[in-house]
């Protein structure tokens, strides 16, 4: 009798083997990432967390949910440049268990060979590479949001709404845009046969007791009745490029931060939370637009705020410069993964496309930067090789194409903001 590869194939261990695997792959080039990079200082909030893991004094402007810093915070006793190397290595091993975890979970849907290639998809990123090296929590983001993911697939009982409630909290305290989570989960709630009023409970009762405690907490301790500050401030950022739509990221963090702590003459709307709102609703159709492909087109994070210059003190210079394959890989390969998504969306569970439709407009809403998307990355990896390997191959619906042409065509007609000047 022939042998059959089937039953292996899709057997529970060969999936286990393959998550494993490919976690492994993926931390021993995340090691060798950090050991040929190997920066030396700290960009941008970067240093912010490292301040709110470390118990330091509240800055005047940045009040941050908590877990953002997390990654830093079991190290707070080190020395200083031993725990910034820890916590990139932590957050190094958190991308590396995305990249296998989105290999079982493709495994699950669509077998071994959408398991490999999910991860496969995953490994090949280089912006991942880089970006998780360093401090910010997009990287966890992406675990959380891929957890959240599978959770909302089938979830038929009231345990269920449990895990996504907490997994939702969890966003939420890594970053306050991640209040989307919730906002996705209640409807989905409503739309069970389970009880009504238990369900939704579950499923927003986590992140509406962590907005409550956080508020009380920080109205106690800082005299601020709100679980952050971040928010309030992207607003203010938005308020602020609606007026100087030609800054780049950096120059309209600045202007914004110096007039909120009064350092320019007619203060900028921290302090005028509904003025903004108005100036920001008037430039929001066109501004939309830069922020929607500063989200989703060619990347800038990386190569302007990071490379540029050298401002995160990477090793020899000569390591600096990224060209090639690989520097077509750094620049497209984010958007590359989403027009295959796009092409597919048919195949998508409506749930699915929900989710990353919301988590999409919440992060280019008022302010946005590319590195942000590393939190969809492996969400669509795993949906992109499940489609692929059941029946990809079949030409994309119509609002698949429609979608996907009006993608390309928002990268062919918006430029991406500046993240420096160049």
């Amino acid at each position: 009798m022939p042998f059959d590869p089937t039953p292996f194939a899709t057997s529970a261990p060969m999936g286990v083997l393959l998550a494993l695997g490919l976690f492994v792959i993926a931390f021993t080039l995340q090691l060798f990432a950090l050991r040929r990079l190997a920066p030396q200082r700290l960009v941008g909030d970067e240093a912010e967390y490292l301040r709110i893991a470390n118990g330091g004094p509240r800055s005047t402007v940045w009040v941050r949910v908590p877990l953002g810093a997390a990654l830093l915070r079991p190290f707070r006793h080190w020395a200083a440049a031993d725990q910034i190397d820890a916590a990139r290595l932590a957050n190094s091993a958190v991308s590396s268990l995305s990249v296998g975890l989105a290999a079982w979970c493709a495994f699950q849907a669509g077998g071994l060979a959408a398991g490999a290639l999910a991860g496969a998809l995953l490994l090949i990123s280089v912006e991942r590479c880089i970006l998780a090296i360093h401090l910010w929590p997009d990287i966890l983001l992406g675990l959380w949001l891929l957890l959240f993911s599978q959770a909302m697939r089938d979830p038929g009982s009231l345990p269920d709404m449990a895990v996504l409630g907490v997994i939702a909290a969890l966003g939420f305290l890594t970053r306050v845009d991640f209040l989307a989570l919730a906002v996705v989960a209640a409807p989905l709630a409503a739309l069970q046969d389970t009880a009504f009023w238990p369900s939704l409970c579950l499923v927003a009762g986590p992140t509406a007791a962590a907005v409550v405690g956080l508020s009380l907490w920080n109205g106690k301790r800082h005299g601020i009745w709100a679980p952050d500050t971040t928010a309030r401030f992207n607003l203010a950022v938005a308020a602020t490029e609606a007026t100087h739509p030609q800054l780049t990221t950096s120059d309209l963090m600045q202007k914004t931060l110096a007039a909120a702590r009064g350092g320019t003459r007619g203060r900028t709307p921290p302090d005028r939370p509904v003025e903004s709102l108005l100036r920001v609703a008037a430039g929001s159709l066109s501004l939309a637009r830069r922020r929607l492909a500063t989200l989703t087109g060619p990347e800038t994070f990386v190569r302007q705020s990071l490379m540029s210059g050298n401002r995160a003190g990477y090793g020899p210079s000569h390591r600096v410069h990224i060209g090639g394959v690989i520097g077509l890989n750094l620049t497209g390969w984010s958007s590359c993964l989403l027009l295959a998504y796009l092409l597919m969306f048919h195949q998508h569970p409506p749930t699915l496309n929900l989710l990353i439709i919301v988590v999409v407009a919440v992060q280019s809403a008022v302010q946005t930067r590319s590195r942000y998307r590393m939190s969809l990355l492996p969400v669509l990896a795993t949906n992109v090789a499940v489609a692929i390997c059941s029946g990809g191959a079949a030409l994309p619906s119509w609002p698949g194409l429609m979608l996907a042409l009006l993608f390309l065509g928002l990268l062919a007609t918006t430029r991406p903001r500046a993240e420096v000047k160049t």
